[in-house]
């Protein structure tokens, strides 16, 4: 894994949906001293989606569009604005 620095979510909507909040850690832990979530605009410019659910959404827009080969980069770019 990176090293990446984490957030404690507090006050954050987007908390469930970022890898910052949702990563399993192991050993020491770095975390944001302000939380950088705006409340005001509903923006992170920190935001990191957890790749797991990108990956599951992606599957489904896969199996839903009839499981069409050669079509991986679409469906991830796709559960990315979703996720986004």
């Amino acid at each position: 894994m990176n090293d990446i620095t984490f957030c404690s979510g507090k006050d954050c909507i987007l908390k469930q949906k970022c890898y910052r909040f949702t990563a399993k850690v192991f050993g020491r832990k770095n975390i944001f001293s302000r939380i950088p979530f705006n409340k005001e605009t509903n923006y992170c410019k920190y935001f990191e989606p957890n790749h797991k659910q990108i990956e599951i959404t992606a599957y489904f827009l896969w199996k839903n569009d009839g499981c069409k080969t050669n079509k991986s980069e679409y469906y991830w770019l796709e559960a990315e604005k979703i996720i986004y």
